[in-house]
């Protein structure tokens, strides 16, 4: 019986394929039983033990070593949003320094030459508006496949933002430096506000200083059509957990309670409550931006966050960049109805496509967000087991041949009493060759 296993498409886990090899072999209920197995033994991907059960494995690998391979492994927009300004940081590896280009909306943003393990950072104000795709380009070498990643962002104008006196010093001290920078300016736009003032959204509303005013505040997130009110106080030093939040603590807070199905994000939270949620339009705070109630404001943390709050969350369409590997399955997000014309549902799952690229999420025939397929970066690392290496993981009832004669003796030594021309023998071949960056470009070539 021979079949073929391969995990493209599936679950991607060579281990899981030797699995099913060695549950086909022992289904076939011949006494002669032995999987073979032919793999290039990238190291990223063979990462676990394997396990056939009691099942003979015969394995080959190269005897060669694998080739040099030149990668773009990683290309981000920081911020996601640029108003206008912003930077893109990359990553390559080679054996040698490499140049490169960095596209932003079909116009290279720049050139240059990278040495080996030297992030790129190029920052830029493109004249473009609106959601754009990039990429990082490689010259291309005889793996191609990753010599080229792609990348998203959001390009506008800066937010106009008004500071409420409720909001505190410690927020209107960022926001001044923020437009300084030139990244926000003056007007009606985004307010940053307590809640018991707040009057209209986009909004960053923060809980009130003075907890007489909580009724206030609370009727007012619901006539603004945020789904959440603040509950009880919490009094005591605890630990935030949040993206861009390192070592920072909550003194008071309010518990945030739900008050409506309305779709939000949790930011941030204290133990398992949430701290900070935000939604279409909105960010809340479970506190005072004031040092009294949290160690936020006096953190060097503090003007990146609102940064990234008021450009990320609050400026333009209320979309993202969603990552993802090839044919990776995925949430719809609640602010799209489509993407590159394939219509979705909020919630339901579907796969990203199978090719790497940029493709774009919109909402009524608008641009609203970017899905942005990569492959894995791990899969251009080509660097392969030993023998002696690979053996050790497959475990005692292995083999691994590097010489081919060998490898062709061992197939008809199964323990059967007749040779392999004998019908009894079982050889399950597990194909695992295309593995790596070569299962990402064959599956981007097949389809």
């Amino acid at each position: 019986a021979l079949a073929r296993v391969s995990p493209i498409g599936g679950a991607g886990d060579p281990g899981l394929a030797l699995a099913r090899a060695g549950a086909a072999v022992r289904a076939a209920g011949l006494p002669a039983r032995q999987v073979v197995l032919l793999t290039d033994a990238q190291r990223t991907t063979w990462t676990t033990p394997p396990s056939t059960g009691e099942i003979p494995i015969a394995a080959w690998i190269p005897s060669a070593p694998a080739r040099a391979n030149r990668a773009a492994t990683s290309a981000v927009a920081e911020p996601e949003r640029w108003t206008p300004r912003g930077a893109v940081r990359a990553t390559v590896t080679a054996a040698d320094s490499t140049t490169y280009r960095i596209v932003l909306d079909g116009r290279t943003l720049a050139r240059g030459t990278a040495a080996p393990g030297e992030e790129i950072l190029v920052r830029a104000a493109p004249a473009a508006r609106g959601w754009l795709g990039g990429t990082v380009e490689l010259d291309a070498d005889e793996l191609a496949a990753d010599n080229v990643r792609y990348f998203a962002a959001w390009v506008g104008p800066p937010p106009r933002v008004a500071v409420a006196a409720g909001a505190g010093p410690f927020v209107n001290s960022a926001v001044d430096v923020l437009r300084s920078d030139g990244r926000v300016a003056d007007g009606a736009g985004i307010a940053v506000v307590a809640a018991d003032g707040l009057t209209a959204l986009p909004a960053l509303v923060t809980a009130p200083a003075d907890p007489v005013r909580l009724g206030a505040a609370n009727r007012a997130l619901q006539q603004a059509g945020i789904p959440w009110r603040f509950g009880p106080a919490r009094r005591g030093a605890a630990a935030v957990t949040g993206e861009g939040m390192p070592r920072v603590e909550a003194t008071l807070r309010y518990a945030l309670e739900p008050a409506g199905p309305a779709a939000s994000d949790t930011l941030a939270r204290v133990g398992s409550e949430p701290w900070i949620v935000a939604g279409p339009g909105w960010v809340l705070v479970a506190s005072p931006l004031v040092p009294d109630a949290t160690t936020l404001p006096v953190s060097a943390a503090f003007v990146p966050w609102v940064a990234g709050v008021l450009a990320d969350r609050l400026s333009g369409d209320p979309g993202r960049v969603v990552a993802a590997a090839p044919i990776q399955e995925l949430s719809w997000p609640a602010w799209a109805d489509a993407v590159d014309g394939a219509a979705g549902a909020p919630g339901a799952a579907f796969r990203a496509p199978a090719r790497p690229g940029t493709y774009f999420f919109t909402r009524a025939g608008r641009r609203v967000g970017a899905l942005v397929v990569n492959p894995e970066p791990r899969e251009s690392d080509l660097a392969r087991w030993p023998a002696t290496g690979f053996a050790r993981l497959l475990g005692p009832r292995a083999r691994v041949f590097t010489d081919d004669d060998a490898f062709a003796r061992a197939l008809f030594d199964v323990g059967a009493p007749r040779p392999l021309a004998v019908p009894l023998l079982v050889a399950l071949l597990a194909v695992l060759a295309v593995e790596g960056t070569i299962a990402a470009r064959q599956a981007g070539t097949d389809r």
